[in-house]
């Protein structure tokens, strides 16, 4: 398994920190939220791609899912869509591209806002990434 998520997760959650004073990010995806506002970060898939005719695989396919989570009474809509605009801005020069979102109002008994994304990469065994 090639493995970049760490590196990944690293440069994400310490953008969203530094833009976004007092946010939750974690590496799991939950339903459970402790703290509010959050990120949940996590590679979901990682899929071999290309193997040559060494015994290991070459590239793999990486898909990772975000939820952005907000809860403040007024506002949250935009809390969410700056802190995904954030991971938008980390993923993007890394050639990591958003493929879908979705919005869900009325989590938490109406009181929270979530987006989640979904986020496609293919890397090789040095670590470089490719757009998809």
């Amino acid at each position: 398994m090639i493995d970049v998520f760490p590196p990944i997760y690293t440069a994400a959650a310490t953008e969203l920190k530094a833009k976004h004073p007092g946010v939750k990010v974690t590496g799991e995806v939950s339903d459970q939220v402790a703290q509010f506002p959050c990120v949940q970060i996590e590679e979901y898939s990682n899929i071999p791609t290309w193997q040559d005719n060494g015994d290991t695989s070459t590239y793999a396919a990486l898909q990772l899912r975000v939820r952005v989570i907000s809860n403040k009474k007024n506002g949250k809509i935009s809390e969410a869509r700056a802190m995904l605009a954030t991971v938008d801005s980390v993923f993007e020069p890394l050639n990591i591209r958003r493929k879908s979102s979705v919005a869900q109002n009325g989590l938490y008994n109406n009181s929270a806002y979530r987006i989640e994304a979904t986020y496609e990469v293919v890397a090789d065994v040095t670590g470089r990434l490719y757009r998809r």
